[in-house]
């Protein structure tokens, strides 16, 4: 799935992704915080592929809690809204995530000129990451 206009404070000059359905799925489940060591017998995902993912939105090997950039990035461009995270954990039967669905659907929205705010905030916070990198 395609998905173009992506804000990317990580990579500014990359401003649209294309994702596969398990892509989207494990970004899902990092974003429920999912046990993926209790769900390998129904979900993995190897490392080459979580590599090649974390490439599409340009944030480095390197990087400490790449995946919680991710999650960032794809909260940010609702990526994965309420409907795919629910799809995922009945796809995959995943148990106990019923709180934190229902404060997902349940949370606040909130206007463009709030998420431009804080996109300013993100762009502002990975540039000076990036900066402290690149010494």
């Amino acid at each position: 799935m395609k998905f173009e206009n992506i804000r990317n404070f990580v990579e500014p000059t990359i401003n649209e992704v294309d994702l596969t359905e398990k892509e989207i799925e494990y970004i899902s489940m990092l974003r429920l915080d999912v046990d993926f060591n209790k769900y390998k017998d129904v979900f993995s995902m190897s490392i080459a592929e979580e590599n090649k993912l974390f490439r599409k939105f340009g944030v480095p090997e390197f990087y400490k809690n790449r995946e919680r950039f991710v999650i960032a990035l794809s909260l940010t461009n609702n990526i994965v809204p309420y409907e795919t995270l629910k799809k995922v954990c009945e796809k995959y039967s995943l148990k106990g995530y019923d709180k934190m669905l229902e404060a997902i659907k349940n949370a606040p929205k909130h206007s463009d000129k709030y998420f431009e705010e804080t996109n300013e905030a993100l762009i502002a916070l990975c540039e000076k990451i990036n900066e402290m990198f690149k010494q």
